[in-house]
């Protein structure tokens, strides 16, 4: 069991960000940042090649990150951004687990002032936390939406799937491709894949 003021649940952009904010001073609050996977799993893995980003550079640093980009640049390759998360998470010497399962959170058996986090990992840090305070910062973005009815399985001679199943157009097969949705994934794999040679539809 470790005791710390505030349990952070989920280690993407908004609990990287908390715990860069907790961290800022030497006498603030106690924490642990928990992660199930790697910190900003989901913008390492699940964007496709040439991926770029398209919110101001002012809204997309972290807590006291600093660069040398106007706080209006947007349209940057995400792997730039990743590194220079990286880059900050290293400097403030944030204090994380990745690959930590949170199983359970509730108020602590003996101290309803209290919280209780168990875990389960690898590794051999805490099963459980004691916190004064929890914080989920779980997004809706984890969850594939797809409407009903293009749940249904195709044609096994057509491939289906989803946007942060896409990496470059080596997953595709040969021919046209049919995107649905015209938001920012739609319109940037539309733009690759016409600038490839592809008939987008």
């Amino acid at each position: 069991e470790a005791k710390v003021d505030v349990v952070i649940v989920g280690g993407g952009h908004a609990g990287v960000n908390l715990a860069c904010w907790l961290a800022k001073t030497k006498d603030g609050p106690s924490y642990i940042l928990l992660e199930r996977n790697r910190l900003l799993c989901k913008w390492r893995d699940n964007r496709w090649d040439g991926f770029k980003l398209n919110t101001p550079m002012k809204y997309s640093r972290l807590h006291g990150q600093t660069d040398s980009l106007p706080d209006v640049k947007m349209g940057r390759p995400i792997a730039e951004d990743i590194q220079r998360w990286d880059d900050h998470i290293k400097k403030m010497r944030l204090n994380y687990r990745e690959l930590c399962l949170v199983e359970s959170v509730s108020v602590h058996p003996t101290r309803k002032d209290l919280f209780s986090v168990r875990t389960k990992s690898e590794d051999d840090g805490p099963k459980e936390y004691v916190a004064k305070n929890v914080v989920v910062c779980c997004g809706e973005y984890d969850r594939v939406k797809v409407p009903a009815n293009l749940s249904k399985p195709l044609d096994p001679s057509i491939r289906q799937f989803t946007s942060d199943q896409f990496h470059s157009s080596k997953d595709l097969k040969s021919g046209g491709v049919l995107l649905v949705g015209s938001g920012q994934s739609g319109v940037q794999i539309a733009k690759i894949l016409v600038e490839e040679g592809r008939d987008v539809y």
